[in-house]
């Protein structure tokens, strides 16, 4: 281990020495070479490099030997770069062993291997001249030159090595050095991510975790949002006309619940107004309330967190965000769709979202923080595994009727492959002057298994009500590799038009870079024949560099006529994401282009976007619009039309805590924070009445820092919700200590989290021997006999932190332990006295500005404890 560090240092220095000497080539001569080299501070490759630039020679072979550094780490300092017939080649072999990479097959014509932790796969062919990648999905042609090879070494042309195996790649000729950033993780940092993640669970597991949120409280008064916005307008050939805006939103704790509302200052009206319970049974949330300005109505709802649901064939992705963020959807790591949280909510419905994709959301908070959500678009078909259930129940008033429409459903996995569902639906009948009820009650099963590898999926119910709204269907799905064949039959009741419906699609996804689905309709009326329909739609997806992603869409129909679209996302600007979206419909007649430009919170204080769209169908053919947020609390925007049409805003969008308005709160999805640092006196974690307060505390969450005061007791205010924060406490008085316990909170509304941090008093076990008088011994024999005494504490798990032995007065310290239990075993070994050993168990406890002492005495049948 010791040779191998060594080794490491040497190397690094002459890599330092390299740099330095290469840049300022004039400071060394061809004597301090040689002793650079006798001090072995510079390899004999490094030594004729440096003397070939003193001389002004070239070396054999027209080889130049540099160093490499990858994804910023030195990983080498002898590479051999070739020059031939003006290119430069990476010996391909070379370069793998450096970053110790054997993860490849060497054939006659190719090299195939599979990289990084996903272990995507590159394949060169040389004979075909085309390399192969798996991701991005891809290939790439090259010339007969790109590849040479000699012996077992491959010696790859740099611009071709670039492509395939880096997102970057310089040559430093005047520094001899070669930094690449590589697609993939190289073993060295997967090695490292794996000791990180062994570290990780050996800390998890030795750890006592505390995590504190809030406790949902009866009432707290919680935060306000002011925002006011000043406008001036005007239509085509018309004056300018001001105006302005104003709304008010308050959240915070009431009846156990998230409380939110909102006002409408310039109409006097309010806003929705209800009562929100997060997660009060696995992932279902709870909301009641009442909803509307002019014609409010009731409602409540219980349903199970998804992430998304449909509007007809529709997807739309939605979330809980805190309070002022602004969110990426992000699709193969593009963002191809930005929205700012409207009352902590946002949502996306784009062409892009499809079924069975993967997408990210990526969150940038007020307060400069990033996070990101995953959301799978997998068709489920509400299947629950063994023992799962899901509820989906909800009521909604009828403003005109003043009475209530509901539905409920419940699913409930009876088995791993079979869930069985029912619920119910009741409808206000207003087509009749006596205003009713309309109830329809369902049943469902859904069973899902695999034949022959393939999995499949069966989906049987109906529903029934009064006047033969009855229903039947049956939905069945299969994969077959690269295709999912699914059809639907419903079959309806006399007291609907419809009387049989089916539908079957063909989804074609080899996941290459395109997809094709086909649907085909048939609907049977009972009256009217049958009517026939039809569509087909291909999508594709391709990274062309990458920093930009191109897509497309093509879909026709019997109805609908052709539709197309062609999308570019680019990310590779600075500061600046870039999104061009062309669409094409009615048979290509109508077209619209719209161009945006969305930065990435310039300087954590600055968002905008600038959009440019053009039309050839709507008035308004060509349109500009700006929007920008300052530092959260300025907010300004604009519109210009090319017929005249313009608008212009500014005004003030700013979040306040009602309990301190002084305090810079950034997010009304947010909690207040009261930390209390107290000695734990008994190593319960539990604060209990009269344990002393500790003052002098530095605790940090997010970009607050607090140190507690007199009271042992610190504040914070505007923490975002949702996200855990470890306290990570700085205890400034050297005798406590947090022991194994690792703090942490976790808001989930706007009240106050109480957080309190116990501390482990280090104290000092003391112990003093005595020599019972009945033995009588000399002086010089019990100095011996303590010199021989060995005394070892042991933790709970038998552990030994401490081996000691008692000085010549018979007394031992202890100290750096904490108010548990402790085994201590007491040893002679010497041979005045045949005793054995003594093995007692203690429990230290907490004495301020005192040691806790034991004393012990040696007696002719052995060690006996007077006092614990």
């Amino acid at each position: 281990m010791q040779k191998t560090y060594s080794r490491f240092l040497m190397n690094l220095l002459g890599v330092g020495l390299i740099l330095f000497t290469t840049t300022y080539s004039m400071d060394y001569s061809l004597e301090d070479l040689e002793i650079f080299k006798a001090q072995k501070l510079i390899t004999e490759e490094e030594y004729q490099v440096l003397k070939a630039e003193l001389e002004g020679t070239s070396l054999i072979n027209d080889e130049m030997i540099y160093s490499v550094v990858v994804n910023g780490r030195v990983r080498g300092t002898h590479l051999k770069i070739l020059k031939k017939d003006s290119y430069d080649y990476i010996p391909l072999i070379e370069f793998l062993d450096i970053i110790r990479f054997k993860n490849y097959d060497f054939e006659k014509n190719r090299i195939s291997m599979k990289v990084g932790k996903e272990l995507h796969k590159i394949d060169i062919d040389w004979e075909q001249k085309v390399a192969t990648l798996s991701d991005p999905n891809r290939k790439i042609q090259f010339n007969e030159s790109a590849i040479l090879r000699e012996g077992n070494e491959i010696y790859v042309e740099i611009e071709l090595f670039k492509e395939i195996f880096t997102n970057s790649l310089e040559i430093d000729t005047k520094k001899l050095l070669l930094k690449t950033q590589l697609t993939f993780s190289t073993p060295f940092e997967i090695d490292a991510s794996l000791e990180n993640r062994l570290d990780n669970e050996f800390t998890r597991e030795n750890k006592n975790e505390i995590i504190y949120t809030n406790k949902n409280r009866l009432f707290d008064i919680g935060y306000m949002r002011f925002n006011v916005q000043g406008e001036l307008s005007k239509s085509k050939g018309e004056n300018f006309e001001t105006g302005w805006t104003g709304d008010l939103e308050y959240q915070g704790n009431l009846l156990y619940g998230e409380l939110t509302t909102s006002y409408d200052v310039k109409e006097k009206t309010l806003g929705d107004t209800y009562l929100y319970y997060p997660e009060i049974y696995k992932n279902h949330s709870l909301e009641f309330g009442s909803y509307g300005t002019v014609e409010r109505e009731l409602g409540l709802s219980l349903k199970k967190e998804k992430g998304y649901f449909y509007v007809g064939k529709d997807i739309v992705i939605r979330e809980n965000v805190p309070i002022g963020s602004r969110v990426e959807l992000l699709y193969l790591g593009f963002p191809i769709a930005v929205q700012y949280a409207e009352n902590g909510i946002v949502e996306f419905q784009n062409s892009e979202i499809k079924n069975d994709r993967e997408y990210t959301l990526r969150v940038y908070e007020p307060n400069g923080k990033i996070y990101t959500i995953d959301i799978n678009t997998a068709v489920d078909f509400r299947q629950q595994n063994k023992g799962e259930i899901e509820y989906d129940f909800k009521i909604r008033e009828d403003h005109d009727s003043k009475k209530y429409a509901s539905e409920g459903n419940i699913y409930y996995g009876l088995t791993e492959n079979l869930t069985l569902g029912t619920g119910y639906i009741r409808s206000v009948d207003t087509s009749n002057e006596k205003v009713d009820y309309l109830d329809l009650f369902n049943a469902e099963a859904v069973y899902s298994n695999y034949v022959f590898r393939m999995p499949y999926t069966l989906v049987l119910g109906g529903e029934k009500g009064k006047d033969q709204r009855t229903k039947e269907y049956l939905e069945a799905q299969i994969q077959i590799r690269d295709f999912k064949l699914r059809t639907e039959h419903q079959n309806f009741g006399l007291y609907y038009d419809l009387e049989r419906v089916r539908s079957y699609t063909i989804e074609y996804n080899p996941g290459n870079g395109y997809s094709i689905d086909s649907n085909y309709y048939i609907n049977d009326y009972y009256n009217e024949g049958t009517e026939k329909n039809y569509d087909i739609g291909v999508s594709i997806y391709k990274n062309l560099m990458r920093d930009l992603l191109v897509t497309g869409e093509y879909s026709t129909g019997n109805s609908d006529g052709d539709e197309y679209s062609i999308n570019l996302y680019y990310t590779g600007l600075h500061y600046v994401n870039t999104r061009l979206n062309n669409r094409w419909s009615d048979n290509g007649k109508d077209f619209e282009s719209v161009l945006t430009l969305m930065n990435k919170n310039l300087w954590d204080a600055l968002d905008f976007s600038i959009e440019f769209s053009y039309s050839n169908r709507d008035e308004s053919r060509f349109t500009f619009r700006f929007d920008l947020n300052y530092d959260n609390w300025l907010s300004a925007g604009m519109f210009a039309g090319k017929n005249g049409e313009q608008n212009y805003k500014l005004g003030v969008d700013k979040v306040v805590d009602l309990k301190d308005i002084t305090r810079n709160v950034e997010s009304m999805n947010s909690s207040r924070v009261k930390v209390i640092a107290f000695v734990d006196e008994n190593s319960n974690n539990i604060y209990d009445s009269g344990e002393k307060l500790v003052d002098n505390v530095e605790i940090k969450i997010g970009s607050q820092t607090e140190v507690t005061g007199d009271e042992g007791e610190a504040y914070f205010f505007g923490v975002p919700n949702g996200i855990l924060y470890d306290l990570n406490p700085k205890i400034r008085k050297p005798s406590y200590s947090l022991g194994s316990n690792k703090i942490a909170v976790r808001g989930t509304n706007t009240g106050t989290i109480e957080a309190f941090i116990p501390l482990k008093a280090m104290v000092t076990l003391s112990g003093v021997f005595i020599i019972d008088e009945k033995l009588n011994l000399s002086d010089d024999d019990i100095k011996d006999i303590y010199d021989n005494t060995i005394i070892k504490i042991k933790d709970k798990e038998g552990k030994i932190l401490e081996n000691t032995i008692p000085d010549e007065s018979g007394i031992f310290y202890v100290s750096g332990l904490f108010t548990e239990s402790y085994s201590v075993e007491i040893t002679y070994l010497g041979d005045k006295l045949n005793i054995p050993p003594l093995i007692e168990t203690i429990d230290l406890k907490y004495i301020e500005a005192k040691d806790n002492e034991i004393v012990l005495k040696f007696r002719e049948k052995g060690i006996a404890l007077l006092k614990n």
